[in-house]
């Protein structure tokens, strides 16, 4: 994609060097827990990536899985949920 400029972001976890591209003309702020992206021209709406330390270790096997994504879906609005049930239903339709 040559002339577009785009700013990459880093997160380190260990040894590891995850990279991020936000999209065109969104703003961050942040510190060592968490990042937080705003798109331009809408003040009431962000998006947020926190990270906190895990009791114990934990596999990514099908059951781990399951348990993050109820515990996602879990803490969303309830007006997000009946409109993830209307595009899920759409889509198996």
């Amino acid at each position: 994609m040559e002339g577009i400029k785009s700013p990459l972001l880093y997160f380190h976890e260990n040894d590891r060097k995850i990279s991020y591209v936000q999209p065109r003309g969104w703003t961050y702020t942040g510190d060592s827990s968490r990042i937080k992206f705003m798109p331009p021209d809408v003040s009431q709406t962000f998006g947020e990536i926190g990270q906190a330390p895990l009791p114990a270790p934990q596999n990514f096997n099908e059951a781990t899985m399951k348990l993050l994504q109820d515990q996602v879906i879990h803490s969303l609005p309830e007006t997000a949920m009946m409109r993830s049930w209307s595009v899920r239903k759409k889509i198996h339709s």
